[in-house]
């Protein structure tokens, strides 16, 4: 990989004559190395296939509900919920993104190491888990590199001041309100002190205040809007004392669609851009294309009599001689174990049942009408989670099923399966 930045620890203090350069270069892979004079092919038995297409005509798609002139912040946390990073970034990039929003430091790291030249948004207060010298270098690094601190302590501002001067770079910090998730965030008269302290800080400058809502998807939006009261009321009453600062945002994917009274100056939309919605009920206006399609084979194929014990537990047994198919992909990648015995694979166009418990590795599906109609052997396609919105392996099907959200199934997708971006010309793993 092409490291964006020099050879130094990630957060260690550099030495004076070593500055931490962000590379202007298109935003890559992370599995591109340009050291190396060939690369070898991804040969893996699990593919996620991202389309880059469907993550640009979903960021279309919701910045036709938007003003003139709003900008666009993508939330890529947890591994661009679940695309993977290095898939996702220059389909955004291509897209004109104005922001990426991350949950870690780590997150942030990643992003400058691939190439994402423009403003990253820390959200949380990571910050505020560290102390001492290492709380210095992670602010360092974070003023360094262009990202946005959401400061929300006042121990943190001292430390994010301090860093500031000794960096020469002015850091840039967004306020957050506790509007009524009551998770991140805090309350009016915490972020009017945090203020009156950050005015005696030439070297910290508020670039943006934000809330995020914790019901913009329900029907009638009638809490989000009391949070949205409470936002706009304090945010009015800053913009005097704060003409400076140049960003409100608290719109998130269902509140673009929404609730227009809320995109501000930017909004922070996640889910949608990878195309699926945010609860059953959520964007039924918006016409959102799901980016990823999981792909897996047939490893073995097998004719069992009836009444034959499948799977661990014995919970499937046979009621009729039956063909199965061996698939490897289980609970260790990302397929939840609550859907053995009631899920479904796609193979040759049509659905194979899971049955029996699905293992750490494999899952084992019923292909016997399937065999029926098409010739099977070893190696033919598994759709594991199909990118139809209306298939009963869909990422909304199965949270359906599993009375969760589309966010979970996506963000389980684990390591050991491979993103591939496709694009135009086909599945590339060098971007």
């Amino acid at each position: 990989m092409a490291d964006t930045h020099e050879k130094i620890k990630p957060f260690s203090r550099p030495r004076p004559d070593v500055e931490v350069r962000v590379r202007k270069a298109p935003v890559r892979s992370a599995r591109e190395d340009p050291s190396a004079k060939c690369q070898p092919q991804v040969v893996s038995h699990l593919i996620a296939e991202i389309d880059h297409r469907a993550i640009v005509e979903n960021i279309n798609v919701l910045r036709s509900y938007l003003p003139a002139g709003c900008r666009f912040c993508v939330a890529v946390k947890a591994n661009a919920y679940g695309h993977g990073l290095d898939v996702v970034l220059p389909a955004l990039d291509a897209s004109h993104v104005d922001m990426i929003a991350v949950a870690t430091v780590t997150e942030a790291r990643q992003a400058r190491e691939l190439g994402w030249l423009h403003p990253i948004l820390l959200m949380g207060t990571e910050l505020s888990v560290y102390q001492g010298a290492l709380k210095r270098d992670i602010a360092e690094w974070l003023i360094r590199n262009d990202v946005r601190i959401t400061l929300l302590a006042m121990d943190d501002l001292q430390v994010i001041a301090d860093a500031s001067r000794a960096v020469q770079m002015p850091a840039k910090v967004h306020l957050k309100l506790d509007s009524g998730l009551s998770r991140m965030g805090v309350d009016e008269a915490t972020l009017i002190e945090l203020i009156d302290r950050i005015e005696k800080c030439a070297s910290v400058m508020i670039d943006g205040l934000y809330t995020h809502f914790a019901s913009a998807d329900e029907p009638g939006c009638s809490f989000a809007s009391e949070q949205l009261q409470r936002f706009r009321h304090f945010a009015d009453g800053l913009r005097d004392r704060l003409p400076q600062m140049s960003t409100l945002h608290a719109a998130n994917s269902a509140a673009v669609v929404n609730m227009p009274g809320s995109h501000f100056d930017m909004v922070r939309p996640g889910i949608g851009v990878y195309g699926y919605q945010t609860t059953l009920c959520d964007q039924s206006r918006a016409k959102l294309k799901p980016a990823m399609r999981v792909v897996s084979s047939v490893m073995l194929i097998k004719r069992v009599p009836e009444g034959s014990a499948v799977g661990y537990g014995r919970s499937f047994c046979t009621t009729r001689e039956s063909i199965l198919g061996v698939v490897p992909m289980g609970y260790a990648d990302g397929l939840d174990r609550r859907l053995s015995n009631s899920g479904y694979m796609t193979v040759k166009g049509m659905l194979a049942p899971i049955v029996g418990k699905i293992s750490m590795d494999q899952t084992i599906i019923d292909l016997t009408e399937i065999a029926n109609q098409h010739d099977i052997a070893a190696g033919c396609e598994a759709v594991v989670i199909d990118n139809d919105p209306t298939a009963p392996n869909s990422v909304e099907s199965m949270a359906r099923q599993l009375d969760t959200i589309p966010y979970e199934i996506v963000t389980s997708i684990s390591p050991r399966v491979v993103r591939l971006a496709k694009r135009a010309d086909g599945f590339r793993n060098d971007d």
